[in-house]
């Protein structure tokens, strides 16, 4: 069925075309203003159906005028403004009626300057505080022996010399003063491990063993259900932190807040440096998946990068051996105290990592991811960079 186009008051088709046949209609030859589009079907001859469509065209440019409106009566003299490259505005110059058919439209000139406002804020403010950020990162590095960074924040009172190894990707955390225990560098402080070994075997060695090789006690009700940590070779810094944290109210625990308090800083510095010269046999690591093991591995030594959570190995050690002095040993650690202490970590009671490093991490675990990772650890021995089924 043939169909024919034509364009205004023409009676001539300016085209033929075959029924659901698209074709291109070109507005460039056409003077601006309405025009009407008919459309009528042919059949043996004759017409057998037509419309009409009408369409403005507006390929000049817009055309403003100011001081005078449609349907204004006028009197004397009128000012009137003839903008020819906007589109209509009446004489009140209405700001959403500047908005040109042709050109950049008004809302996007405030859109811009909304934008370029909050680049400026940002600058001023570092409202995400990645400056900081980069600090702290400097300043962790530091604390793990990292000798390039250490330039960067030499006031930090660090035992830097004995740590091993570098975290390049620390969690980032807003911190004010008193947010989090700073560092205690006790490590060249005198201490009697003769002495620290009489004083843990009178009041440790009960819970913690005679060689502070941890236990669980599944009948004791006090500490963290039962389960008490393996503590040897845990570095002195660390051990005595730890009391201090217990005493100071850094970490909640009943049983332990009236045993730290009861002793003095030589105490501490005694038992800690007793602890830290032994080195039992390490405990069964537990029953543990393959597919678990390979999870924990997966997140101590790479992370979880769309999680925010940084690889536990940057501060405790590619083989859980610890980072330096003031980041504990996991290799070997009891499964059910490990969990534990990230639950600790997300509940609050526990709030003594250096900068806070370990609330967001274990905010961001799943318990099947913190049972992974306390898994890899338990069945991991420091001597060796993997872990199995024993």
């Amino acid at each position: 069925m043939p169909i024919r186009l034509y364009l205004d008051n023409s009676q001539s088709p300016f085209r033929e075309i075959e029924n659901g046949e698209r074709f291109e209609l070109d507005t460039s030859a056409l003077t601006d203003g309405p025009h009407r589009l008919r459309i009528e079907t042919v059949e043996d001859g004759h017409i057998t159906g037509n419309r009409e469509i009408s369409f403005t065209v507006r390929n000049g440019p817009g055309i403003a005028v100011a001081g005078i409106r449609p349907g204004d009566e006028l009197r004397g003299a009128v000012n009137v403004l003839v903008n020819a490259s906007e589109a209509g505005i009446d004489g009140r110059f209405d700001a959403h009626a500047m908005e040109t058919h042709r050109g950049i439209p008004f809302w996007v000139g405030g859109f811009a300057a909304l934008v370029i406002l909050a680049c400026a804020a940002y600058i001023a403010t570092d409202p995400f505080r990645h400056r900081a950020y980069d600090t702290q990162a400097s300043e962790v590095a530091a604390l793990l022996g990292d000798k390039s960074a250490q330039n960067a924040a030499p006031s930090l009172p660090l035992d830097a010399q004995s740590a091993e190894l570098p975290l390049t990707h620390p969690q980032h955390l807003v911190l004010a003063d008193g947010d989090f225990l700073e560092i205690i560098p006790v490590q060249n402080l005198p201490a009697d491990p003769v002495r620290g070994g009489e004083i843990f075997a009178a009041k440790c060695s009960g819970c913690h063993g005679a060689k502070a090789q941890g236990t669980v006690q599944e009948q004791v009700t006090l500490a963290d259900q039962g389960i008490y940590p393996r503590l040897a070779g845990q570095s002195r810094t660390y051990l005595y932190r730890q009391l201090v944290s217990f005493a100071d109210g850094w970490r909640d625990n009943a049983q332990m807040l009236p045993m730290a308090k009861s002793l003095s800083n030589q105490d501490r510095l005694d038992i800690a440096a007793h602890i830290e010269s032994l080195s039992p046999a390490y405990p069964p690591p537990g029953p543990a998946t393959p597919e678990q093991l390979t999870r924990g591995k997966d997140i101590a030594e790479l992370g979880l990068i769309e999680d925010g959570v940084a690889r536990c190995s940057g501060c405790h050690g590619a083989d859980g051996r610890g980072g330096g002095s003031n980041f504990p040993a996991l290799a070997g650690q009891w499964p059910q105290y490990l969990e534990s202490q990230i639950h600790n970590w997300q509940m609050g009671s526990r709030r003594n990592s250096w900068r806070g490093l370990m609330r967001p991490v274990a905010h961001s675990l799943s318990d099947s991811d913190i049972a992974a990772v306390a898994a890899y650890y338990a069945h991991l021995r420091p001597d060796s960079d993997r872990a199995g089924l024993d």
